[in-house]
């Protein structure tokens, strides 16, 4: 090997050279090359102070304020990582707020990671460049002044305008001196597969989890390790619930990393209900919601702070409440450790409590934990896949318009504001075509990465909406075929198919059955009214609520006159019936009640919704006195004995 740097477009990646640094874009690569992790990210931020996460949000907050810095954020992102600066765009709000914010980092001797391939100057080193499917603007510009003569770099290269985005970084590194070394591969798909393809559709989504958690079942009572097999999808939302439920009904291990903004796990979703009451000046649904919730803090702690305070008032507040809490699993463990975190932004400077609110709602949905932090079978999206390597990978949702994933304009920095950049300017910006592009060669690189089996698999309905194969699909020579039957995976499955089977011997199968014809006949209007106890007879009095629904809905009959099911009593009903009896005599009824409200044996969520029930101008009216309370009844109407 020369002294050369050398570019490689070839579809098969060298084998590492033990005495350069092996860069690659994710652990999983690192894992497959058999390297410590090291990207080229990583190497651009040595020395520098990147500021991340909930830094970058609040900093661009002190500008435009926190609902506008959520709606820039992305925008400002996109144009630091072209090596845009504020002298690039035209006088407006996305200038100010860049203008702002990098004013601000650079106080703080800060810099924000989408910038720090153009402002770091490393000192050359002899790389390896592996595992990337493509590399941006500023990934080639950080390349060409780290990699020191006898670096190597390797990209995917075809016979395809697929291929367009390293024929440009080719040009790139070729005009700073790199050799470009190629040998193309495969204009199409099916020449990049190394493992057997297979594919399947399925009527929705859960029944496509359903089949591939399956297999992955068998796989590992065969003797396959976990860390062997992989499950993916480019439409990550619509798979993340089911394969949570799944897996415990299947008693699967899973490992899912994808992202959950904090809003939405159940700590989280707490935090933001109290933090909108006390924006709200505590009042209103969120008040009301917050008070329902299992997690929810005393509100009378929050309410007696003061209106402005030093920020560590408030996060003392919250701070007691997250240690009382008993976090049920793995994600809330996360999500606390992750306010936390949050709250430390808040101990060093006197504060508005109602703005301080607002800000960290908007941090709850800027920040996220994994999904679920497990161990076991992994679920990434195909960016967390490029240059790995396992024995069985499983795509789910290949599906025309969830991949590849069809282009989004951003309403903030839009592509034709995008290409004007690009001519006026020389910024180079991604547009739809370049967008396109790298949707595929991303699919791609998610293609290499079985060494085994490959199996396609997506649904034939998203909620309402129908769907076609992906195009991947023909281009691969894949044809999807309806999926084999398997057996059951967990007793929820058996118990179905048991049930199934044995409607003919099972009674209360077939009670259930008769009582479901019935009700579909009455849907029809194909029913006589006075068919309402569907081959049951009520034992003792009919409940007088259930009269009504005698001629208008049999099978509600039946249910509510002669199933009679008793939901759990409400306690607060129950303490409410037992105080009306003690004051019913009491010449002022309301005021005794409100007296003997403290000594009740309830929560003080109770007690609480029970106050606000005697205080209500409706109830009790001024001069009310109580005759009757629950006094049971019991009388015959057309020969039907009512209780």
């Amino acid at each position: 090997m020369g002294l050369e740097r050398t570019l490689y477009l070839t579809p098969r990646p060298p084998a590492p050279r033990g005495e350069a640094w092996v860069l690659v874009p994710n652990p999983r690569a690192a894992r497959r090359f058999g390297v410590p992790f090291r990207s080229l990210e990583k190497v651009a931020e040595e020395g520098f102070r990147v500021v991340r996460g909930p830094g970058r949000f609040l900093r661009l907050a002190q500008v435009v304020g926190p609902e506008e810095a959520a709606r820039l954020l992305p925008a400002i992102s996109l144009l630091l990582r072209a090596g845009a600066g504020p002298e690039h765009l035209e006088p407006g709000p996305l200038r100010a707020a860049l203008e702002g914010y990098l004013e601000v980092l650079r106080r703080e001797g800060c810099h924000d990671p989408a910038e720090i391939f153009h402002r770091a100057r490393p000192r050359p080193r002899l790389v390896q460049v592996l595992g990337y499917p493509y590399l941006g603007s500023g990934e080639l510009a950080f390349l060409a002044r780290l990699a020191a003569p006898g670096s190597e770099v390797w990209l995917p290269y075809g016979d395809s305008l697929l291929f367009r985005p390293n024929e440009e970084a080719a040009s790139f590194l070729g005009a700073q001196g790199f050799r470009v070394v190629r040998s193309p591969g495969p204009g199409d798909l099916r020449g990049w597969l190394q493992a057997q393809a297979t594919a399947t559709f399925h009527p929705d989504p859960e029944a496509e989890v359903r089949y591939i958690l399956k297999r992955v079942k068998a796989l590992l009572e065969a003797g396959v390790r976990p860390e062997r097999i992989t499950l993916a999808a480019r439409e990550e939302e619509a798979y993340l619930p089911l394969l949570l439920a799944l897996g415990w009904e299947y008693a699967l291990p899973l490992a899912l990393f994808q992202r959950l903004p904090l809003e939405r796990t159940l700590l989280g979703r707490a935090l933001d209900l109290l933090l909108a009451a006390w924006a709200s000046g505590w009042r209103g649904a969120s008040l009301r919601a917050l008070k329902r919730h299992p997690l929810a803090p005393r509100v009378e702690d929050f309410q007696a702070l003061p209106e402005r305070a030093p920020g560590l008032a408030y996060t003392q507040a919250l701070w007691e409440w997250l240690e009382g809490l008993a976090v049920p699993n793995l994600r809330e463990q996360a999500a606390r450790e992750r306010i936390r975190k949050l709250l430390g932004f808040y101990q060093g400077e006197i504060r508005e409590g109602r703005a301080l609110a607002e800000e960290l709602r908007n941090l709850l949905r800027q920040e996220a934990v994994p999904y679920w932090p497990g161990k076991g079978v992994e679920f990434h999206s195909p960016l967390a896949l490029f240059g790995a390597r396992v024995d069985h990978l499983f795509v789910l949702g290949a599906a025309e318009g969830l991949w590849p994933k069809p282009v989004g304009d951003d309403p903030v920095l839009p592509f034709h504001l995008r290409r004007r950049l690009r001519e006026a300017q020389g910024l180079p910006l991604e547009g739809p075509v370049e967008a396109v592009q790298r949707e595929y060669l991303s699919a791609l690189a998610l293609l290499l990465v079985p060494g085994t089996a490959l199996h396609l698999s997506y649904p034939l309905r998203l909620g309402r909406e129908p769907l076609a194969p992906s195009p991947f699909l023909e281009r691969l020579g894949v044809e999807a075929r309806p999926p084999e039957d398997l057996p059951p995976a967990s007793p929820i499955e058996a118990r179905r198919v048991i049930l199934s089977l044995a409607v003919k011997e099972d009674p209360v199968a077939q009670s259930a059955q008769e009582a479901l014809r019935v009700e579909t006949l009455r849907l029809r209007g194909r029913i006589p009214s006075h068919e309402g106890e569907v081959g049951a007879i009520p034992k003792g009095p009919v409940p007088l609520e259930a009269l009504a629904d005698l001629r208008t809905c049999p099978f509600r009959f039946w249910v509510r006159g002669v199933l009679r099911p008793r939901p759990d009593p409400d306690p607060r009903a129950e303490a409410l019936r037992g105080l009306m009896r003690e004051v019913r005599f009491h010449p002022e009824p309301r005021e005794a009640a409100l007296e003997r409200l403290p000594h009740l044996p309830l929560t003080r969520g109770h007690r609480e919704g029970l106050r606000q029930i005697l205080e209500r101008e409706d109830f009790l009216p001024e001069g009310s006195q109580l005759l009757l309370v629950d006094e049971p009844l019991a009388e015959v109407w057309e020969g039907i004995p009512l209780e």
